[in-house]
């Protein structure tokens, strides 16, 4: 998703999830940086049986905003939480 359709979400006055991919480095290392250096904030896990097999889900949730603020970075004004997703 481009930083264009984010800015214009928020101008809008809506909220939107964003998948964070590789091709964003910046905005992925610092999301997986988080992920990997800071306190989870909540979390959540889930158990699916469905076509033949089980599936685990782990979701835990970052605060983005309170976890930059030495580093700001362009995406500070757009990201508020980080949810990741295993």
């Amino acid at each position: 998703m481009s930083k264009k359709t984010i800015k214009s979400a928020k101008k809008s006055g809506n909220e939107i999830i964003v998948q964070v991919k590789k091709n964003q480095p910046r905005l992925f290392n610092k999301c997986q940086w988080i992920a990997n250096n800071r306190k989870i904030i909540d979390q959540s896990a889930s158990q699916d049986k469905a076509h033949g097999r089980i599936e685990n889900r782990k979701a835990r949730i970052f605060d983005f905003q309170n976890s930059v603020k030495t580093n700001k970075t362009e995406w500070n004004k757009y990201v508020k939480i980080i949810i990741q997703v295993k």
